[in-house]
């Protein structure tokens, strides 16, 4: 139920945030665009954050290596939309 209510967020401030930093044309374009791309990258964060400190405080390899792709998944979106 927490990663629904991260979701919604990430796409509230998705839309906001494409809707309020595009030119003067193609806001609606851009804001429709972040959104969905906000209510995945949100969670995933969250959940990178928490397996981070996870995996510190424990360092098992699993965890580690979770940490490591979901980072990793989260640079090439980066790099890929923005």
């Amino acid at each position: 139920m927490g990663l629904a209510f991260l979701a919604l967020a990430g796409a509230i401030l998705g839309f906001t945030l494409g809707f309020s930093l595009s030119k003067k044309y193609n806001k609606l374009q851009n804001a429709i665009t972040l959104a969905p791309l906000g209510a995945v990258l949100l969670p995933l964060s969250m959940f990178t954050l928490t397996a981070l400190i996870r995996a510190l405080m424990f360092l098992s390899l699993l965890e580690v290596a979770t940490v490591v792709i979901a980072v990793a998944i989260l640079v090439f979106w980066s790099e890929k939309f923005f």
